[in-house]
């Protein structure tokens, strides 16, 4: 409660900081300008305050202007969104645990709203509850005609979700250092949604056990996997396609 309360008083480019400890959520953390949210001890994950959804029907962050949000060294945990993006331009995540420990879905990150220029996630972990799988972990539906420019997901881990990277109206995605495993749905989804045609690069990266295609890429330009395991224990491996009404 602490925490959100101080969101409305917010001016572009300011620093919340959040000490260690549980705070609840009664509403959605709306925030209409880009700002920094620091948790803890920088660097050290130990000291990561936990914002808590006991109802799970609010989002964590509702994220509806500004140019730069920071999230850093939070755990965000059984939320109905742990982050909606509703028109904030750029978002970098670091050292952020998206955690549902329930039985009802959680989406880790959402989009349907205004264009966006960058999403970056570093070293963050979105982890779902193996007995029910339920929630995607970053979900970008292509609501707007380009949803984000570029994607940046590294050294990050998503296991037991549903599905794990879903990028409709994404124009580059690039995974490296990262491991997407055990999900209940699709590893990589990614496709062409309005007149985009996206791109993927991964490298050093392992997409494994997912109950769906490890990947599937339709109406892509380019797609380049560097040094990277793919292991399919149901579903297929790769599913690729280019751009067919290219001429």
């Amino acid at each position: 409660e602490l925490a959100a309360g101080a969101f409305p008083w917010l001016q572009e480019g300011d620093t919340v900081r959040v000490t260690r400890g549980t705070y609840y959520w009664d509403d959605d953390g709306e925030l209409r300008v880009g700002a920094v949210i620091l948790g803890g001890t920088p660097g050290d994950t130990t000291t990561r305050p936990v914002f808590r959804d006991a109802a799970n029907n609010y989002y964590g962050l509702w994220l509806r202007g500004g140019q730069r949000t920071v999230v850093r060294n939070v755990v965000l945990q059984n939320f109905y969104e742990g982050i909606d993006l509703d028109g904030v331009r750029n978002l970098a995540v670091e050292d952020v645990k998206f955690l549902n420990t329930g039985q009802s879905y959680m989406y880790g990150i959402y989009h349907c709203g205004a264009d966006m220029d960058t999403i970056r996630i570093d070293r963050s972990e979105f982890i779902g509850n193996p007995q029910y799988r339920y929630g995607d972990a970053v979900y970008v539906s292509g609501c707007s005609q380009l949803a984000v420019r570029v994607m940046l997901f590294q050294d990050s881990r998503i296991q037991y979700m549903s599905d794990a990277l879903y990028m409709y109206g994404v124009d580059s995605l690039v995974v490296l250092r990262s491991q997407i495993i055990d999900n209940g749905g699709y590893g990589i989804s990614m496709s062409q949604e309005y007149n985009e045609t996206p791109a993927l690069y991964m490298a050093h990266s392992r997409i494994e056990r997912n109950r769906y295609y490890e990947l599937d890429l339709d109406y892509m330009r380019r797609i380049v996997i560097d040094t990277s395991v793919i292991r399919a224990d149901s579903g297929y491996g790769l599913y690729l396609s280019g751009d067919y009404y290219t001429t």
